[in-house]
């Protein structure tokens, strides 16, 4: 019902969906809705209500993604429109790490229930200004929804190819076979000296790190100067070097980059003689 996206900046932005006319986060535990009347569900399964919004979140308690919901409690619907999300307990990431990520999609409870509660790759009806056909690890093929009321989609036909294969992915775009793609590390390097003719380079945010971690239950490891003398031989830069061309920003703990909390330098740096001195005492 809410989403985040990324600009073309690379920003985190928000804003609310076309699927409500108002969302508040009235306290802790309490988040009041309004639905956009009038929007339909493919195949005759009728108006998009907060009966689907409460059969969807509902029927996500259980299953792999119960951990999405677990300060979720109901959802109370007041009328066809306007319902209040309930929370057991405050969670802060609640919005972000369930209503705008894909375990909060609202799934048509009609539809949905009539197919006995799952489906696989053919949705039993869809609300939205695209039909959606998916065909796995091929491709995916968005076209214009006739029964949509809502905004207007900036596209009219969107085709997702999937191309497991960055490099590839690249050829593929410098050769005009597709509009936009994701590139790797090293192609990303090239592009910041030769960007293509008539295209832009995006670098969208990410909060994600990579990072070395030990198993301090194995006997060679339970010595605190064996695991420091490991640290010691990690040389950081060869591996933002090496592995992503230098396109990763550096983080100095688990913490990455972005977030409140992330470190801005390390107690330890690439030292192989401190490493071997470390495990001659050890």
């Amino acid at each position: 019902m809410v989403h985040y996206d990324y600009d073309a900046d690379g920003d985190l932005t928000w804003s609310e969906s076309a699927y409500v006319e108002s969302f508040t986060v009235r306290d802790d535990t309490h988040i009041d809705f309004t639905l956009t009347k009038g929007l339909m569900w493919s195949d005759g399964n009728g108006e998009f209500t907060t009966r689907d919004v409460q059969y969807s979140y509902d029927r996500m308690k259980t299953g792999h993604y119960a951990g999405n919901f677990v300060a979720y409690d109901r959802v109370e619907i007041l009328d066809k429109y306007n319902a209040t999300i309930v929370l057991k307990h405050a969670f802060a990431p609640f919005i972000i790490a369930t209503l705008c990520e894909g375990v909060g999609t609202i799934v048509c409870a009609k539809a949905v229930e009539a197919v006995g509660g799952t489906f696989t790759t053919k949705m039993p009806a869809i609300c939205g200004p695209y039909l959606f056909e998916w065909e796995p690890r091929q491709y995916v093929k968005l076209t214009p929804n006739p029964q949509w009321t809502g905004r207007k989609p900036a596209y009219a036909n969107i085709n997702l190819i999937f191309i497991t294969e960055m490099n590839a992915a690249a050829l593929a775009f410098e050769a005009g076979e597709i509009d936009c793609t994701r590139i790797s590390p090293s192609t990303y390097e090239r592009y910041l000296r030769d960007t293509p003719a008539n295209s832009s380079l995006t670098v969208a945010g990410a909060l994600q790190a990579m990072y070395l971690s030990m198993n301090q239950d194995h006997p060679k490891l339970q010595d605190i100067r064996v695991r420091k003398a490991i640290q010691q031989t990690v040389n950081a830069d060869a591996i933002l070097q090496g592995a992503y061309g230098d396109a990763a920003e550096r983080a100095y703990g688990i913490v990455p980059p972005g977030v409140l909390g992330k470190r801005d330098q390390s107690k330890y740096s690439y030292d192989p003689a401190k490493a071997r001195a470390l495990l001659a005492s050890s």
